[in-house]
């Protein structure tokens, strides 16, 4: 477990990282057939998931775009993905929350869908813009560049508010935050 020092000894808010798992993550981490993105996902994974306190989050859209890229792979891979998200196993580091897309999310994605429309975002990619907009997350795990165009489009860039992209802006985001120490 890992907490921000907080005052009087206590874990500040921050040290729980809430963190978007994106489909290209998920495809990267799972299917060791594109090796350059697999050996970055599964060290971001060792070296962030794993070793800090994450609270993963998906979504039902991202949970049936990735299992629909994956069906190449042996089904026990494709049965491990759906536990972590849909019957996540207590304890398991990489259970994610699924956060549902219903249709008031839809409603409210279609505007960024059309707004956005040169930067090629998937009804997906906006439907998980509004979840994690309205469940305070900022962190998302992904190979895409759609969260910080996303970011970027906004303004937030600037304002250090929007979207991270990890891993590849792991280093700009953990020195922003408070200093984090391991606990076993």
């Amino acid at each position: 477990m890992v907490h921000a020092k907080g005052g009087r000894g206590r874990p500040s808010d921050r040290s729980k990282h809430r963190l978007m798992v994106d489909s290209s993550a998920l495809m990267a981490l799972f299917d060791p057939s594109d090796q350059s993105l697999h050996r970055r996902a599964v060290t971001f994974r060792d070296s962030f998931i794993l070793r800090y306190d994450v609270q993963l989050f998906t979504t039902n859209y991202i949970y049936s775009e990735a299992m629909s890229h994956l069906t190449h792979l042996p089904i026990e891979t494709l049965q491990r993905i759906d536990a972590i998200i849909r019957t996540p196993p207590v304890g398991d580091p990489l259970k994610m929350n699924q956060l549902l897309v219903t249709k008031a999310i839809v409603q409210k994605a279609i505007p960024i869908y059309f707004k956005y429309l040169e930067h090629d975002f998937s009804i997906t990619d906006c439907t998980t813009f509004v979840l994690m907009m309205s469940h305070n997350i900022n962190l998302v795990f992904t190979f895409d560049d759609d969260y910080k165009i996303y970011t970027y489009q906004r303004g937030y860039e600037s304002q250090k508010r929007g979207f991270w992209k990890l891993p590849e802006m792991l280093k700009t985001y953990m020195s922003t935050q408070a200093p984090f120490v391991a606990v076993k």
